[in-house]
C-alpha cells in the first residue's frame, strides 16, 4: 500500500484551515455572569480577524523574518467560556454548571454558543462546542490567565453549511474584558472553500501590539514504516512512536463572499518527533511529548522546541480520496512549550494544532499554530 501514500496525503491535505485572531470590540463587550459577585461563566464578544503569517525563505532560520499582519476588518464572535467540575461533558443546548474563575489554579473550561463568522458575508458562519482548561499566569504586574479550548462544529450556514470541521482557541485573558485570542479552523471536504489561486495579501492591516510572535508549520508522516506501535499489533496500542517531518506552510483567505482557503506547502524544514502513551482503559493519549527540530538547507539543525500536548479532541468523519477502513480522523489539540534550544533557547510559548490523519496505516497532515515569547523572536508588522 505504500505506493498509495502520495494519494493518501493529497487527500488529507486538501483541506480548509482558517488562521484568525480573535479581539475584543468595545461596541459588544464580553457578557459576565455573576454569583455571589464573582464572575462564572463569561459570553466572550468581540471581532475575528484573518491573520496572516509567514516566514523567511528556504535559507532563513525559523524564528527569521517572522511576519504577523491582522486585517483591520473583523466580524463578529462569541462564545461561552465556563469553569466547570472535572467530571462535566459539555453538551449542545445544556447550559455547563458554571463554577466562579479562579485566577490562581487551573481549572476546567466548557465552551458553548460557539458562532463565528468568517469573512465579511454574516451568512458564513459555523458553530460548535468544546471544552479545555485554563493555564495560571503568575509574575505580572495584572493578574491573567491563558485559556485554551478545542472543540467541533456542529452546524454551519452560508458557505459552510453542511460543513464538518475542528477548532481551536488559545490566548491571555485578563477579566473581564482585555484578551488576544489565536483561533484555528479546520473545515474537512471543503469543496469550493478551497482554491489554488493565491489569496489577496491583506491590504490594510490593523495597528496592534501583539502579545507574542507567531510561528505556522505543517507536519506529516513521510512512510507508512514511520510509525511504531508498541506493543506491536496490539489494539489500542499501549505506546506510539512517530517520526514526522516538518514542511513550511502558508495559508490565507479570501474575506469575500465566499471565503476560499489557499494554501501551499514548501520544503521539508525538519523533523517532528511524538511519543503517545495512552491508557489502557481508553483509547485516549495520556501523555502526548512531543520534539519539533528545525534545519535549514546550509546550517544543518539550528534548534528545537519540546512540548507537552495536553488535550487532543478528535472526531472520525468521512474524508473524500480516503477508503473508510483506514478510519479518517479530524483532531484538534494545545499544549504548553516546556523548553526550546538553539535559536529557540529560552523562547516560551504555546502550540496549538488542527489536522486530519488515519489510524491504519498512519498518516498525517497537520497545522501546527506556535505562540512564542522571548528574545530570540522578534516579529514584523
Amino acid at each position: 500500500m505504500e505506493n498509495k501514500r502520495p494519494e493518501f496525503q493529497a487527500a488529507l491535505d486538501q483541506h480548509a484551515r482558517y488562521c484568525l485572531m480573535a479581539l475584543p470590540d468595545p461596541a459588544r463587550p464580553n457578557e459576565p455572569n455573576r454569583q455571589s459577585g464573582y464572575p462564572a461563566d463569561i459570553l466572550f464578544r468581540g471581532t475575528l480577524h484573518r491573520f496572516d503569517i509567514s516566514s523567511a525563505g528556504a535559507a532563513g532560520e525559523p524564528h527569521q523574518g517572522i511576519t504577523n499582519r491582522v486585517d483591520e476588518f473583523g466580524a463578529p464572535f462569541q462564545f461561552r467560556c465556563s469553569p466547570i467540575p472535572a467530571s462535566y461533558v459539555p453538551k449542545p443546548g445544556e447550559r455547563p454548571p458554571a463554577e466562579r474563575w479562579e485566577v490562581g489554579q487551573s481549572q476546567r473550561l466548557a465552551a458553548t454558543e460557539v458562532e463565528f463568522t468568517i469573512g465579511q458575508d454574516s451568512r458564513n458562519r459555523v458553530r460548535g462546542i468544546g471544552a479545555g482548561r485554563t493555564y495560571p499566569i503568575f509574575g505580572m504586574r495584572e493578574p491573567r490567565i491563558r485559556i485554551a479550548l478545542n472543540g467541533v462544529f456542529h452546524s454551519a450556514s452560508g458557505a459552510f453549511a453542511g460543513k464538518l470541521g475542528m477548532f481551536t482557541i488559545t490566548g491571555l485573558f485578563k477579566l473581564p474584558d482585555s484578551f488576544q485570542l489565536s483561533v484555528l479552523v479546520l473545515i474537512a471536504n471543503p469543496g469550493p472553500l478551497v482554491t489554488r489561486d493565491p489569496a489577496p495579501e491583506i491590504e490594510c492591516a490593523k495597528k496592534l501590539d501583539l502579545e507574542a510572535t507567531y510561528l505556522l508549520a505543517g507536519t506529516y508522516v513521510p512512510s507508512f514504516t514511520s510509525t511504531h506501535f508498541q506493543p506491536p499489533g496490539v489494539l489500542p496500542p499501549a505506546r506510539l512512536e512517530v517520526n514526522e517531518r516538518i514542511r513550511r506552510y502558508t495559508t490565507r483567505f479570501s474575506t469575500s463572499a465566499i471565503p476560499s482557503c489557499w494554501y501551499e506547502y514548501g520544503e521539508d524544514i525538519g523533523e517532528h518527533d511524538v511519543f503517545l502513551d495512552f491508557q489502557q482503559t481508553t483509547p485516549s493519549a495520556a501523555s502526548d511529548v512531543e520534539r519539533f527540530s528545525f534545519t535549514t538547507q546550509e546550517r544543518g539543525p539550528v534548534g528545537s522546541l519540546h512540548l507537552t500536548t495536553d488535550e487532543i479532541r478528535s472526531q472520525i468523519l468521512p474524508v473524500t480520496g480516503i477508503p473508510d477502513a483506514l478510519q479518517p480522523q479530524a483532531f484538534a489539540g494545545f499544549g504548553s512549550m516546556d523548553w526550546g534550544d538553539g535559536c529557540f533557547a529560552g523562547v516560551q510559548g504555546f502550540q496549538t494544532n488542527v489536522g486530519l490523519g488515519t489510524v491504519l496505516p498512519h498518516l498525517t497532515s497537520i497545522t501546527s499554530l506556535f505562540e512564542l515569547a522571548g528574545p530570540a523572536v522578534r516579529p514584523r508588522a
